[in-house]
């Protein structure tokens, strides 16, 4: 037989809550990494060094070759 279970409006809204701040971390951050992608195709197709791209975007120099390799233009 089916138990039933009782869920308070509070909870609900508590849980939509959670829900809605999670997902505006994860869009932020998400915003934020592409924007850190597309600076550092800029950056590339304005003659910067990958090094220099790396030393000033803060990642290694595999990360900005992987970005670059990737070509995606926002």
């Amino acid at each position: 037989m089916a138990e039933s279970y009782y869920v308070s409006q509070h909870k609900i809204d508590e849980s939509y809550k959670d829900g809605m701040e999670f997902g505006e971390i994860k869009g932020r951050n998400e915003g934020i990494q592409i924007g850190m992608m597309d600076m550092i195709q800029r950056m590339y197709e304005n003659d910067m060094s990958v090094s220099m791209i790396a030393k000033y975007s803060g990642m290694n120099v595999g990360e900005v070759q992987e970005i670059i390799s990737q070509k995606q233009y926002v």
